[in-house]
């Protein structure tokens, strides 16, 4: 059988369409496009993934997209022989061998850096009641030593960004945080932009089950590689958008 990413890349440029000009549509990283097109699979993610790139680079070149989708898996089918299938699921198995240690390591370290805290502090208020104690025997007027406490910072809905004195007064001028969740119901692809800085970018690769929570202030551009493949709920409200499978949109959130 013919390459496949041979077969896409005379299809595009038939059709004189650059891949920088796909990518920057469908927000699909250029060198995802370059890696099926180079048949080059290793560089890519699940397979499931790939059938959304490949959809997406159809829908947008003008392609039939089943057609193209079933040559793929014929192609891919007959690339990949059972032999090489061991060493992909053990790269899965080790991959998830290392999420479960990260799962389990974190959380351990968080109670004991709470516990080391948490002596310190015990240690700091005897060394406060042998200072008040020591006071009091000369005779001398007891200070009480409190330690400030600071918030938590998930719990602050807004961020104070500027802030001018004037006489006594102090003008503040606040920009709310919002809290976007993603609950995937299909395989698919998503990618937050806060306040339009691509340096500030985020993106995922979901799969049915999985969800993500993002958290940004201002405005942002959120873009979905799969319509119908997830549930978007922002600041505890549902959003309700076109579902359509393997449909690109982006919403200004």
């Amino acid at each position: 059988m013919d390459s496949f990413g041979e077969y896409l890349r005379k299809e595009r440029e038939l059709r004189h369409i650059e891949l920088d000009e796909i990518s920057k549509i469908t927000k699909i990283k250029k060198a995802y496009f370059q890696a099926i097109e180079n048949d080059t699979y290793e560089d890519l993610p699940d397979i499931a993934l790939v059938k959304g790139f490949i959809r997406a680079y159809c829908n947008y070149i003008g392609l039939n997209t089943e057609q193209t989708i079933n040559y793929f898996q014929q192609f891919y089918n007959e690339k990949f022989s059972k032999e090489e299938q061991p060493r992909a699921s053990f790269l899965k198995t080790y991959l998830h061998q290392i999420k479960l240690a990260i799962y389990i390591v974190v959380p351990l370290l968080l109670v004991g850096i709470s516990l080391i805290l948490y002596h310190s502090m015990g240690k700091s208020k005897e060394k406060v009641a042998k200072y008040n104690e020591g006071v009091q025997q000369l005779g001398l007027t007891s200070t009480t030593f409190t330690k400030p406490i600071t918030a938590n910072p998930a719990l602050i809905t807004q961020t104070v960004v500027s802030e001018t004195v004037t006489g006594t007064s102090i003008t503040s001028t606040t920009i709310s945080q919002h809290t976007l969740l993603l609950k995937a119901t299909e395989d698919t692809w998503v990618r937050l932009v806060p306040d339009e800085d691509e340096k500030t970018a985020r993106e995922a690769l979901l799969k049915p089950g999985e969800q993500v929570l993002w958290k940004f202030t201002g405005t942002a551009l959120l873009t979905v590689g799969n319509a119908q493949g997830v549930n978007l709920i922002l600041d505890n409200k549902v959003l309700q958008h076109n579902k359509r499978r393997a449909e690109v949109i982006k919403l200004k959130l």
